[in-house]
């Protein structure tokens, strides 16, 4: 005997069998519902978790945007350094071929100089030859004028 309802009826073993059937589809309807609800938190969980990748991603391709045109920028930039330090390495050469060339005329003018001082040598030792004859000639005359006075 079961008792449906609180009342004492007898049942067939079909009845029995459709009641027991009937009762497990509704623990089972309970737990699939449950199941369905759990599994729906879920997916609204798993949703906020997209949601703020696909933020997350948004933003980071922002800021590749921006961090991309800032290296193209900074990229011209160094082409444009590179340019002039170019401009200034010809100008260095071309100051350093003037250097060269300065440094090879003051050569030249040193040797210039050392031969003029070698000449004023020269002829300083003749003037001082020349001072010393003329002063004999002076003492011959000299001499030679008190003997014939």
């Amino acid at each position: 005997m079961i008792y449906v309802l609180g009342l004492g009826l007898e049942l067939s073993s079909n009845d029995e069998r459709l009641i027991a059937l009937e009762q497990a589809t509704a623990s089972l309807r309970s737990d699939f519902l449950q199941a369905i609800i759990e599994n729906t938190r879920s997916m609204s969980t798993l949703n906020k978790v997209i949601i703020q990748q696909e933020q997350n991603t948004r933003d980071s391709n922002h800021e590749i945007t921006i961090l991309t045109g800032m290296i193209s920028a900074q990229g011209r930039d160094i082409k444009d350094i590179k340019s002039r330090l170019d401009s200034f390495d010809q100008r260095f050469t071309s100051l350093e071929n003037r250097f060269t060339s300065l440094e090879q005329h003051f050569t030249s003018l040193e040797r210039r100089l050392t031969s003029l001082e070698d000449r004023f040598t020269s002829l300083e030792q003749q003037v001082t030859s020349l001072d010393g004859k003329i002063e004999q000639v002076l003492r011959i005359l000299t001499t030679q004028s008190k003997t014939n006075n």
